[in-house]
C-alpha cells in the first residue's frame, strides 16, 4: 500500500491568505467601478459637448445655408443621442461608439467650413488653371463643390450605418401622379473637401516630348535620312499614326516591304515613340491633361458622373472617385474610355512627329544612295556658305531682342519670315506687337506655333531658343551672331509683326482679372486689351452692384457680358465667347448678351 508522505509537506507550502486574497479582489472590484464611473463621465461630458457644439452651429447670412445647417445640426444631435443611448445600454461597444462619434464630428466641422474652404480655393484654383498649372478637372470639380453648396436645392443628409455626412442634391420626381422631392446625387462631404483642395497639374507634354526626343540619339539621324531617301517627305508621312500605317508598312505588289533598307530602324523609333507614350499614360491624369488641354475636343465642362450621359454622348469623359484616395479621376470602366485614350496617344505621336520634322528641317545629314540621289538642296551648299547663311539668321533673330526701335525689330522680323528654313518649315508670322515682350511664330501646323518670351531673360539664352530659324545648336556661337549691344530693348511693339500670305492673326488674349474687375470699371478693365476700332461701355446698373459691358466691333457686331461673374465656370465661359468674338473676320458670337 502506499504511502503519500508529501502530501502534508504541499498542503503546509500552500497555506494561502485568504483574507488579503479577499482585501484585493475588494479592492479591484472597487477600482473597475471607479474606472466605469470615470468613463461614464467622460462619455456623458463628452456627449454635451458634442450636442452644445451642434446646438451652437455656425449661422451665415444666406437664408437657405442657415435652413440647411439648422437642420443637419437637429438631424445629428438625434442620430448622436441614439448612439448615446446604444452605448449606456450595452448594445454598442465603446470602440464603436468612440469611432462614429469622432467620424461625426470631423465630418460636421468639414461640413461648417465646407462655405469657407470653397471661397479660399476658388480663386487659386482659376488662377493656377489659367497660368496652365493645373488642368480642367480641377475647374470640374470646383463646379462640382459649388453645385452641392447651392443650398436651395441641396442638403447634408446622415448615414447612419455608415457614420458617414453626405451632400446630396435634390430634385422634383413624379411618382404614382405625384411630385415628390428625391436624392440626384450624393458625395460624402470629406471627398468634396477633397475636390475643392485636390490640385490636379497640367502635364507638360512638350517638355517631356523634347526630353525624350532627344534622348533617342542615333537612331533619329537615320529616321532623317530615311524621310529622305524613301521620298515621304516628313517623318510623320514615313512613320505615320493613326489609320495611315506609313511608308515604312507599305508593300509592293508581291508583298514584300517597300522600302526594307531602312524598314527595321524607323520600326525600332515607331516602338520607341509608342513606348514612350505608355510611360506617360501610366500616370492617368496625364492622359486627362492631354485630353483637356492639348487636343482641342474637351474642356473643362466635359466632365460628368453620370454613366448614362457619357454612354450617349462620346465628347464625355466620365469621372470618378478613386476608393484608395478619395480623389476624383478619369473612370476606366468608361463607355468610350478606350476611344478617348486613343485619341491622347494619337495627339502625342502626332506632336513627337511633328517635332521630328522640325529637327529634320535644322539638321543636316550624309545622302545615303539606297534610291536614287537627292534633289539639290542646302545639305549640298558647301560648309562656309552653310555658315554664313545660319549667321545671317541668328543676327535677324537677335536683333528681335536688342532692336532699339520698332523698324530695327521690324526688319528683323521680315528677314526671319523670309528665310529659306523658315518657308521650308511653313513659317507664317512672326509677331512682336500682340504680346509685348513676346516672340509669336505662326506656322502652317498650328501645333508648331510657340511663344518664345524675351523681357525677363538673357541674351544668350534667348539667342539659342531661336535654333529652328538660324540652326545654330551652340549657345555661344548663337548668341556671338550680330553686331551691338547685347540689352534687350523694350520700345513701342505696336505693328512689329512679319508675315506671308495665309497667315492668322493672332488671337487676343484677354486676362481673367479683367472679368473680376470692380463693376465701374469693367469697360476700362477691358478696353486696353482689344484691337483697335473696337468700343466697349458700361450699360448697366453699376451703382447696385452689377454691370453690363457692350463691346462693338468696327463692323457693327456686338456682344455684352454681366461683370459680376461669381463662378470659375461663368468666367471661362464669358472669357471664351469674348476672345472668339474678337477674331478678325472669324468672330462667331452674334448680337446679344452672354448670362
Amino acid at each position: 500500500m502506499a504511502t503519500y508522505y508529501k502530501y502534508a509537506e504541499r498542503g503546509a507550502d500552500s497555506q494561502v491568505n485568504w483574507a488579503e486574497v479577499g482585501k484585493g479582489i475588494s479592492d479591484m472590484l472597487s477600482e473597475e467601478v471607479k474606472i466605469r464611473e470615470q468613463k461614464k463621465s467622460a462619455y456623458d461630458k463628452a456627449y454635451r459637448e458634442d450636442t452644445e457644439q451642434l446646438a451652437n452651429a455656425p449661422q451665415g447670412k444666406w437664408q437657405d445655408g442657415n435652413r440647411t445647417v439648422n437642420n443637419f445640426a437637429h438631424d445629428m444631435m438625434a442620430q448622436q443621442f441614439i448612439d448615446y443611448k446604444l452605448l449606456k445600454s450595452g448594445q454598442m461597444n465603446e470602440r464603436d461608439y468612440t469611432l462614429r462619434r469622432e467620424n461625426y464630428k470631423s465630418q460636421s466641422n468639414t461640413l461648417f467650413d465646407l462655405q469657407k474652404l470653397l471661397q479660399a480655393e476658388r480663386q487659386s484654383t482659376i488662377d493656377l488653371y489659367q497660368s496652365q498649372e493645373i488642368q480642367g478637372m480641377n475647374i470640374s470639380n470646383m463646379a462640382d463643390v459649388e453645385a452641392y453648396t447651392d443650398f436651395a436645392n441641396a442638403s447634408a443628409v446622415i448615414d447612419p450605418y455608415a457614420a458617414n455626412i453626405n451632400m446630396s442634391i435634390f430634385e422634383d420626381k413624379v411618382v404614382d401622379g405625384k411630385t415628390v422631392r428625391v436624392i440626384k446625387k450624393s458625395t460624402p462631404v470629406n471627398v468634396l473637401k477633397g475636390q475643392i483642395v485636390q490640385k490636379i497639374p497640367t502635364f507638360k507634354v512638350e517638355q517631356a516630348i523634347t526630353k525624350d526626343i532627344d534622348s533617342l540619339g542615333d537612331d533619329i539621324d537615320f529616321i532623317y535620312q530615311a524621310a529622305t531617301t524613301s521620298k515621304a517627305g516628313t517623318i510623320t508621312e514615313l512613320i505615320g499614326y493613326g489609320a495611315f500605317q506609313g511608308e515604312y508598312k507599305k508593300k509592293d505588289s508581291k508583298g514584300n516591304p517597300l522600302y526594307p533598307q531602312f524598314a527595321d530602324s524607323v520600326k525600332k523609333v515607331d516602338d520607341a515613340i509608342e513606348q514612350t507614350i505608355n510611360k506617360y499614360f501610366a500616370n492617368p491624369y496625364n492622359i486627362s491633361s492631354v485630353l483637356t488641354e492639348n487636343t482641342g475636343k474637351y474642356s473643362a465642362e466635359s466632365y460628368v458622373w453620370d454613366k448614362d450621359e457619357a454612354s450617349k454622348d462620346k465628347s464625355k469623359l466620365l469621372k470618378k472617385i478613386d476608393p484608395l484616395t478619395g480623389l476624383t479621376t478619369l473612370d476606366t470602366d468608361a463607355p468610350h474610355y478606350d476611344e478617348q485614350v486613343a485619341e491622347a496617344r494619337e495627339w502625342v505621336k502626332k506632336r513627337m512627329l511633328s517635332q521630328l520634322d522640325s529637327k529634320r528641317q535644322l539638321k543636316t545629314t550624309s545622302q545615303i544612295q539606297l534610291q536614287e540621289p537627292r534633289e539639290p538642296s542646302e545639305a549640298k551648299l558647301n560648309r562656309a556658305e552653310k555658315e554664313k547663311m545660319q549667321l545671317n539668321a541668328a543676327s535677324a533673330w537677335n536683333q528681335l531682342y536688342t532692336g532699339g526701335t520698332p523698324a530695327d525689330k521690324q526688319s528683323a522680323a521680315e528677314t526671319l519670315v523670309g528665310l529659306p528654313s523658315a518657308k521650308e518649315m511653313g513659317l507664317l508670322k512672326v509677331d512682336l506687337a500682340s504680346k509685348p515682350g513676346t516672340v509669336i511664330l505662326k506656322y502652317e501646323n498650328s501645333k508648331l506655333n510657340r511663344e518664345i518670351p524675351m523681357k525677363g531673360r538673357t541674351f544668350e539664352d534667348f539667342a539659342a531658343s531661336g535654333v529652328e530659324l538660324h540652326g545654330i545648336t551652340d549657345k555661344k556661337k548663337a548668341s556671338q551672331a550680330g553686331t551691338g549691344s547685347k540689352v534687350y530693348s523694350d520700345i513701342d511693339f505696336t505693328g512689329v509683326t512679319a508675315g506671308r500670305a495665309g497667315a492668322e492673326p493672332v488671337p487676343i488674349v484677354i486676362p481673367v482679372d479683367v472679368f473680376k474687375a470692380k463693376s465701374d470699371k469693367s469697360a476700362d478693365a477691358i478696353q486696353k486689351y482689344l484691337p483697335n476700332g473696337y468700343i466697349a461701355e458700361d450699360t448697366g446698373t453699376w451703382m447696385l452692384g452689377t454691370n453690363t459691358v457692350k463691346i462693338t466691333a468696327p463692323d457693327g457686331r456686338e456682344i455684352s457680358y454681366k461683370s459680376d461673374a461669381k463662378s470659375p465656370k461663368d468666367i471661362i465661359t464669358q472669357k471664351a465667347a469674348i476672345e472668339n468674338f474678337l477674331k478678325p473676320k472669324t468672330g462667331t458670337a452674334k448680337t446679344g448678351e452672354l448670362d
